[in-house]
């Protein structure tokens, strides 16, 4: 399933803020903005910053499996740049 062109994998959301995707993953778990399942809560995906899409594939042997995939808005993109660089302003 491809990304609308306003919205961005983790993975290359990571790429365009400067970090890596498993760091992105645990600083945005560490900041309570995704939860352990990597989904962002309600209120972020509330204020434009991420979607998460659902789809479904069939397994050969299991039938109808489901998935779901955080993506990225621009808006987030933007907000992830931000939250990352007062998180490093923080950190010196």
């Amino acid at each position: 399933m491809n990304a609308p062109s306003n919205t961005h994998p983790m993975k290359d959301a990571a790429k365009i803020v400067g970090i890596g995707s498993r760091k992105l993953f645990a600083f945005l778990r560490e900041q309570r903005v995704l939860d352990k399942a990597n989904v962002p809560y309600q209120k972020y995906i509330d204020q434009g910053y991420f979607k998460v899409q659902k789809g479904s594939w069939m397994h050969h042997e299991c039938g109808i499996q489901y998935y779901s995939r955080t993506v990225v808005t621009n808006n987030g993109i933007h907000w992830l740049s931000k939250l990352i660089e007062k998180k490093k302003t923080y950190e010196h």
